[in-house]
């Protein structure tokens, strides 16, 4: 396949991906994963991050799983890192025991 066929292909899938109607996106992203293209590796991983119904993001994944491995995971994690630097952690505070019985008292039982 040609880098423009290829190209074609993947707005092709992309005008399908955003077609109000479930089922038509569930059917073009399974037609994706069955005929592999890296071309088509940012348009999944982008709808995978907007997709409301469910059973397409399966799909979009399963899709995704099925190209080449090389380019999938650095593209999909691309965009999965937050843009503002997150809080510190805070530090770990130890567990605090319950206060020993005064003597003469009963322990209670465990």
């Amino acid at each position: 396949m040609t880098h423009t066929t290829s190209q074609q292909n993947a707005a092709a899938l992309r005008a399908a991906l955003e077609t109000p109607d479930a089922s038509h996106r569930l059917q073009a992203a399974l037609s994706a994963g069955t005929r592999p293209d890296p071309e088509f590796i940012d348009v999944l991983v982008a709808r995978c991050a907007v997709e409301p119904d469910f059973f397409v993001r399966d799909m979009l994944t399963w899709a995704l799983v099925r190209q080449d491995r090389a380019p999938t995971p650095r593209r999909s994690f691309r965009g999965s890192h937050p843009t503002r630097p997150r809080r510190a952690a805070r530090p770990c505070t130890p567990c605090r025991r319950s206060p020993t019985p005064p003597s003469g008292a009963p322990s209670p039982r465990r």
